[in-house]
């Protein structure tokens, strides 16, 4: 059985995955406009420390069996365990969720603890 924290470190890795891969480009258009929204991770992590890492086929392919694992999840779990696997501070997914830290932390540990009874 995997235990909390290896759980917590492939979710880490699948969220590093994602981020490293490209993003979606329709090719023939472009806007004109400046993009304004700006992503909480793309403040966090610079352009330059984002595009050096370059994942291979083998790491997309796990990413994409450990994503199977937020599935069974509710919205609300996997959104709250998604923040977390992307190192979002409690303080902001509290703001974000409307609930406590301590709430949240309990909530977190429930989701951890389901995805590893489906991991097993």
């Amino acid at each position: 059985m995997m235990s909390i924290d290896e759980i917590k470190s492939k979710l880490a890795f699948a969220a590093k995955v994602l981020r490293a891969l490209p993003g979606e480009h329709v090719q023939g258009f472009m806007s004109s406009w400046p993009q304004s929204l700006i992503e909480l991770e793309e403040l966090q992590e610079p352009e330059a420390a984002r595009n050096q890492y370059h994942p291979t086929p083998a790491e997309v392919s796990e990413m994409d069996r450990i994503l199977e694992w937020l599935k069974p999840l509710s919205a609300f779990e996997t959104k709250l365990v998604w923040r977390r696997a992307n190192h979002v501070p409690w303080k902001l997914i509290s703001e974000e969720l409307g609930y406590h830290r301590s709430k949240l932390d309990e909530k977190y540990r429930i989701a951890l603890i389901k995805i590893q009874t489906i991991v097993r």
